[in-house]
């Protein structure tokens, strides 16, 4: 008897699902569009008023933009923020942010709008002093496509494509150009006794200024002397949530070994422990990339740890992110333990205690790693701190809720930072005494010590 093959319905159901996947596909391309290589503010800064509810004057932001090829569409936007900045009617604290991802320098982008709310906040915490704070938001072509808000997850996957040539353009964007209307922001703020220049990127922004202002620190570290140390090109530089390789991160704490110990940090890396953007995506497509020979010849390094020879392979920190790197940590944020001079998290190790931050009602603790679970060793640099940051004070790559990485916590430590580790511009920049613990200020209250 001849038997007649059962027909399964699971062929026909994958078929029906691929169509599925490309009926929303094509729908998400006919519901998008290139972005524009275009420049979006001519003359006064426009503003946009949406859902986010955020307000402000175009006076708070000046916008910088600049083209695909690194240079600046229009210098007088630079002229304009410099004019401010050398107007301020109290000591400037010039805030320059340079977006990621994705991100662009329209009205309504939401990074230019959370970037407003920030200068705002920052403003209003900063009333009882003679500062006066002045955001220049660093505009470029982030995205390669106009996302819509309809579409919802799916634009994670029709910008997906666009990794590779967006991380191609921040070498573009990491130029002369760029460099030089950083230092020209540093330059006009300190015009004025007191000034400070702060210098913020995100994500694939935080490669830009990576990029943009490690020769300048290197510089600048290589011609001062014990006796002279010449002024930073900023007072502090923070990367949030970097998208840059590893291997840039190692190669600037190389050059910067003579840093002076006392002195506080030109960079300040922090990453979220939840960022798997930077900890999933980002290896996952790097290491994509070196099978068809990204990143050009590489090699290892030969270390010796505990008098034994290792050897690092050059590829292992090009395929992996700074602030998800083990060997790169240099300090933590933990729980306040009072009176503990080691803690043990898991299999990291955390030291001595750097700064004590309240949040939220609680107090946090900013240790030096010890030592880190992955890693044999820590490479740690005065020069460049790599802060692990936990989910409670930051969630992800971008955050959570209208304020994204300027929550609440990430503002406070930002401006512990730049207000109390860099005291005066143009001084040692010695790092401020560490604050007592709530424990220790109370008694000393009680015993009339603290006022």
């Amino acid at each position: 008897m001849r038997m007649i093959p059962q027909l399964s319905d699971r062929p026909l159901r994958g078929h029906i699902r691929n169509l599925a996947l490309l009926t929303l596909c094509a729908l998400g391309m006919s519901l998008t569009a290139c972005t524009p290589n275009k420049m979006y503010h001519q003359g006064a800064v426009k503003l946009c008023r949406d859902e986010l509810g955020v307000s402000g004057s175009s006076s708070d932001v000046s916008v910088v933009e600049f083209d695909e090829q690194g240079d600046a569409w229009d210098h007088k936007q630079l002229g304009r923020a410099i004019k401010r900045l050398e107007q301020s009617p109290g000591v400037p604290l010039v805030v320059t942010f340079v977006h990621g991802w994705r991100h662009d320098a329209q009205p309504c982008d939401e990074n230019l709008e959370m970037f407003r709310g920030l200068i705002a906040t920052l403003q209003d915490k900063l009333q009882a002093t003679s500062f006066k704070v002045h955001g220049v938001y660093v505009g470029w072509r982030g995205g390669e496509i106009k996302e819509s808000k309809v579409l919802g997850p799916l634009n994670d996957v029709l910008a997906a494509p666009s990794f590779f040539s967006r991380r191609s353009e921040t070498d573009r964007i990491a130029r002369v150009p760029l460099t030089n209307a950083l230092l020209s922001l540093t330059q006009a703020a300190r015009k004025k006794a007191g000034g400070k220049a702060v210098i913020v990127g995100h994500s694939f922004g935080a490669r830009v200024v990576e990029h943009a202002m490690s020769q300048a620190i290197v510089t600048t570290s290589a011609l001062s002397s014990s006796k002279q140390r010449l002024p930073m090109p900023a007072d502090l530089v923070f990367l949030i949530n970097q998208a840059s390789e590893s291997l840039t991160a190692r190669q600037l704490k190389v050059a910067l070994t003579n840093w002076p110990k006392d002195s506080a940090p030109a960079v300040v890396a922090m990453t979220s422990e939840s960022d798997s953007a930077t900890g999933g995506i980002w290896p996952l497509g790097l290491k994509l990339a070196t099978l068809f020979g990204g990143g050009g010849k590489m090699r290892d390094y030969e270390m010796k740890i505990h008098d034994k020879p290792k050897f690092e392979s050059q590829r292992s920190y090009y395929t992996t992110t700074t602030g998800h790197d083990a060997r790169q940590i240099t300090h933590r944020m933990c729980p306040a333990e009072p009176g503990q001079e080691v803690v043990q998290q898991g299999g990291n190790v955390l030291g001595e205690v750097v700064r004590r931050i309240p949040l939220q009602g609680k107090t946090w603790e900013l240790r030096k790693a010890a030592g880190n679970e992955g890693a044999d060793f820590v490479i740690y640099s005065d020069a460049y701190w790599v802060i692990s940051i936990p989910k409670e004070i930051l969630d992800g790559h971008s955050g959570q809720g209208k304020e994204g990485i300027f929550n609440d916590n990430m503002r406070e430590i930002m401006a512990n930072l730049v207000m109390y580790s860099v005291p005066k511009t143009g001084e040692s920049s010695k790092k401020a005494p560490l604050p007592p613990t709530p424990e220790q200020a109370q008694k000393a209250q009680a015993q009339g010590g603290i006022h």
